[in-house]
């Protein structure tokens, strides 16, 4: 075989050192470590480039940590998390940034810069403070069974099944308790926000509290299969409130098959989902909501509000330790001629309806008759035609 000429051969090495250069590298963090692995997180973060992944042994790792670079962060150990002491910050760079954290465990919060240009950030499996990310104008922030200690503010993007807590974390006037979500701009993609539970009971009466939800439709949201607790004299009477900017769009916020407990006797509720404004009423889609207090309480709807919206039943109606609701209660059957909604949300175990209610089936027309993955695990780089294994996990919502 004769040997490639010197050119071809210059040429065919640089080729093959820019295709090395260009993939991406694990980079790996164990605390105290020697190169070629690091220390510190920080210190993994500043010598990555964008589409690294960074490997993370579970260990407590001290300080802030600041993210502006396409990466991944996830634990060495499938099923073991790793914990940061100090806040994460969101400050993507120039260019599209697609910024993924998994299996977290912060002891601060997570906050955001201002971002340009259009960016992604993800956050699954994580437990953090109050989330509040409302400066990144143009991220997309997907949040998947997260437990967050505090309140959620956010432009837009996706929140499944989640515990948010809420709280007193953001002192002053403009205090939102539990969830706060703007809409992306320049964004005509779905907000979801689907099976999280939200608030508590338990929540201190001497709350400074406001509109625990509040929701501006910049970009269409569905709402639904929520479970909202709510401590009523921390809030006014009006316990969600839609902000619809776009009033020629309809149906650009739905409402579907939520719960919302009210727990304080003395409080006068109006309405369930309060609209800036008559003008407003026309975009939102409310369907079979239930709410759950001391008492059965009066619940007007609005002008674009289905015949079979709002419900309203008395605490003792439901085992408060299941959440399945008693003989002959309204929650078993709402009187809908649509089958997908003949009974409503009720457990706090399993976010959602009762029974099986909360499957996503109910919610698509035609039936998928099929689960929808959310997020899938798979070996970071694989040769092609070579078997690997994949692990996929789906939320039935």
């Amino acid at each position: 075989m004769k040997p490639l000429p010197a050119p071809l051969l210059s040429a065919l090495v640089l080729f093959i050192l820019t295709r090395i250069s260009a993939q991406a590298t694990d980079r790996v963090v164990v605390p105290g470590g020697m190169p070629p692995v690091y220390p510190t997180i920080a210190a993994a973060l500043n010598a990555a480039s964008d589409n690294d992944r960074i490997l993370v042994t579970p260990a407590t790792y001290t300080g802030t940590i600041t993210i502006a670079k396409s990466v991944e962060l996830t634990s060495t150990v499938s099923g073991q998390r790793y914990t940061v002491t100090g806040d994460l910050v969101i400050a993507p760079g120039p260019g599209h940034k697609r910024i993924a954290v998994h299996g977290l465990v912060l002891s601060g919060m997570i906050g955001g810069a201002t971002d340009p240009n259009p960016h992604s950030f993800t956050l699954t499996g994580s437990t953090t403070g109050r989330i509040d990310v409302q400066g990144l104008y143009r991220t997309r922030c997907t949040l998947l069974r997260d437990t967050v200690n505090g309140s959620v503010r956010m432009r837009g993007g996706d929140l499944i099944g989640c515990r948010i807590t809420g709280g007193d974390d953001h002192p002053g006037a403009d205090h939102f308790g539990v969830l706060l979500m703007w809409g992306e701009e320049g964004n005509t993609a779905t907000c979801n926000v689907i099976g999280n539970h939200m608030g508590s009971i338990a929540e201190l009466a001497d709350a400074n509290g406001s509109l625990p939800v509040s929701i501006t439709a910049a970009s269409p949201v569905y709402f639904a299969n929520n479970y909202v607790e709510l401590f009523g004299a921390a809030y006014l009477n009006r316990p969600i409130a839609c902000y619809t900017p776009d009033f020629d769009q309809i149906e650009r916020f739905r409402f579907v098959n939520n719960t919302v407990r009210w727990v304080n006797v003395g409080s006068e509720l109006q309405d369930l989902i309060w609209a800036d404004g008559q003008t407003v009423y026309a975009p939102i889609d409310a369907r079979n909501n239930l709410l759950i207090g001391p008492l059965r309480i009066a619940v007007s709807g609005n002008t674009s509000s289905q015949g079979f919206n709002l419900q309203t039943m008395d605490s003792g109606q439901i085992n408060i330790s299941t959440g399945r609701p008693i003989p002959a209660s309204i929650a078993w059957d709402s009187g809908d001629p649509d089958a997908s909604f003949t009974d409503l949300d009720l457990s706090r175990n399993d976010v959602g309806c009762y029974g099986g209610s909360m499957s996503r089936d109910q919610f698509d027309d035609p039936v998928m008759n099929l689960a929808q993955a959310t997020w899938t695990d798979a070996q970071h780089r694989v040769i092609t035609l070579t078997p690997t294994a994949v692990v996929t996990q789906a939320v039935d919502r």
